[in-house]
């Protein structure tokens, strides 16, 4: 069994990793060969050429590793792809005075949760196949999350970009373990969730999701307040509204996320409450403060500087005057960022 020399054994493999994932605590599971549908692969290619990816380089250095996953694994066969609900069912908008952040970023970081679980599923299959040689990843390496997950059968790519999958919806995270064994794939899900529906499309705050399937991340206010970096232009400023950390607004208004599926996973129980949140109690924080609240966070990934410039914006957007005492002290600091968008704020206020 442990050379896996015929189509049956490699059959009885795949049953059993996918058993080993169920009991590793995730709540789907699936294989895939290395060969993608040139036409997915094209269509990211196409994604790049447009320069979709607004400041996120690494998206476009990364590709040929995306393409050629040996370099990762030189003795690469098959891709488990592995999936975690975290839909808690307790997003709901807390109103102009907190910062709201997305659904995914109440619980413990999702990478340091994937990474555990991943780990001992490497040491399950391991122990029942010893020559097995595997890397794991969770946002951590330049490789195709959603199109193997697809391939896999974890769900089918809706129009706002995220595997849908019929049971859950889109409310889940993707790790995967690049392999060296010859397993048996399972079956692709190639059922259409969104056919004429295109609620996220309209929905969408700033009009970043495309006709394609694909988003214009330069405009999508996830990107705007996690990956970039700089002054947000006002255009997108008014329409950020309380949102301090990622936006879930293409998620919620899909009718596959109304199913009652809640995660299992006590590490993506709710850390933080609405009065943790309210924006006169971030505008008074401090870095060593910001770091200590956001410890084992994924919120940490936006970084001082750009949080408070989060928190500054949605202060400008409530429409409350008695914080322009907290935002004035902005409108002098150091940070280019923080000043420009302190003194915009103010302006609002008034």
């Amino acid at each position: 069994m442990n050379d896996l020399k015929n189509s049956e054994e490699a059959a009885n493999a795949s049953e059993m990793i996918l058993r080993a994932a169920s009991e590793c605590g995730f709540d789907m599971a699936g294989i895939s060969g290395l060969e993608l549908p040139e036409s997915e692969i094209q269509n990211y290619i196409d994604w790049l050429n447009k320069k979709h990816y607004g400041t996120m380089n690494y998206l476009r250095d990364g590709l040929e590793i995306r393409m050629t996953p040996q370099l990762l694994l030189p003795d690469a066969l098959s891709v488990i792809s592995a999936g975690l609900v975290y839909k808690s069912g307790d997003n709901a908008d807390p109103g102009p005075l907190c910062g709201r952040i997305s659904e995914y970023a109440y619980g413990r970081d999702y990478h340091k949760v994937l990474k555990k679980k991943l780990k001992m599923l490497a040491g399950k299959i391991q122990e029942m196949f010893p020559q097995m040689e595997s890397r794991g990843f969770v946002d951590s390496a330049p490789v195709f999350e959603k199109l193997y997950g697809q391939n896999a059968g974890l769900g089918t790519k809706g129009k706002n970009s995220l595997l849908i999958n019929a049971e859950t919806g889109s409310k889940f995270f993707i790790g995967e373990l690049i392999t060296n064994l010859p397993l048996k794939p399972t079956e692709r899900t190639n059922f259409d969730p969104c056919k004429s529906c295109r609620l996220c499309v309209d929905k969408c705050p700033t009009g970043a999701i495309l006709e394609d399937r694909q988003i214009n991340a330069s405009k999508c206010i996830a990107y705007l307040t996690i990956e970039y970096r700089g002054i947000i232009p006002e255009e997108y400023c008014r329409v950020i509204g309380n949102r301090i950390f990622g936006c879930d607004e293409c998620q919620d208004c899909c009718p596959w996320n109304r199913r009652r599926v809640i995660t299992g996973e006590a590490d993506f129980t709710r850390r933080y409450r609405e009065t943790d949140l309210e924006l006169k109690t971030l505008l008074a924080m401090t870095e060593e403060q910001y770091l200590k609240m956001f410890e084992g966070s994924v919120i940490r990934r936006a970084g001082w500087v750009c949080f408070m410039r989060n928190v500054i914006i949605a202060a400008g957007n409530s429409g409350d005057p008695s914080l322009k005492k907290l935002i004035e002290k902005f409108t002098s600091d150091n940070n280019e960022i923080l000043r420009a968008h302190a003194r915009r704020a103010m302006e609002k206020l008034q």
